[in-house]
């Protein structure tokens, strides 16, 4: 009798433990799933660049180019079918030059010059995305891939948007 006693108990607690397991994977895996946004919105905040530029350059060499806008620019994001529209909304952008490139000077003189066309891939850039891959780290690297494609050179380090607002 004591033998089927203790078979039992050891069987339940086997059980117990058992649906405890799996209710901890059921709950725990889809949060832990959501790492890599929460990663993006981490580094947002301490404004880390998690990217991987493999040009050399020295920080005294960065120069800042400031652009800002007359009003605050709102500029709607994609919508797939059955959403809500969202938007972001921006007072400017910085681009962070590197002023050791070879075509700084000339490429300055474009950027300055042709400053419109560089707002529009910026703003076209950000109407790109949807609101389930929006963050903020993800635009500023797709802005710098345009920009780069654009100037024909990688001396647009960094895009940095101001006063950024995501609704």
């Amino acid at each position: 009798m004591k033998n089927r006693v203790t078979n039992l108990i050891v069987l339940l607690l086997t059980v117990i433990l058992i649906l405890g397991t799996v209710l901890c994977i059921w709950i725990l895996v889809p949060k832990y799933a959501n790492t890599d946004p929460l990663i993006d919105k981490v580094a947002e905040l301490l404004k880390l660049d998690l990217t991987d530029n493999s040009t050399s350059y020295d920080s005294k060499d960065l120069v800042n180019y400031p652009v800002s806008f007359k009003k605050k620019e709102t500029i709607a994001l994609a919508v797939s079918e059955g959403e809500e529209q969202h938007y972001i909304e921006i007072d400017g952008y910085t681009l962070v030059l590197n002023s050791n490139d070879e075509k700084y000077k000339k490429l300055s003189k474009k950027i300055k010059k042709e400053e419109n066309d560089i707002t529009e891939i910026v703003i076209n850039t950000i109407r790109e995305f949807k609101e389930n891959d929006v963050s903020r780290t993800k635009i500023t690297n797709e802005i710098i891939r345009g920009l780069q494609d654009y100037l024909d050179s990688d001396i647009v380090i960094k895009v940095t948007l101001t006063d950024y607002k995501h609704k």
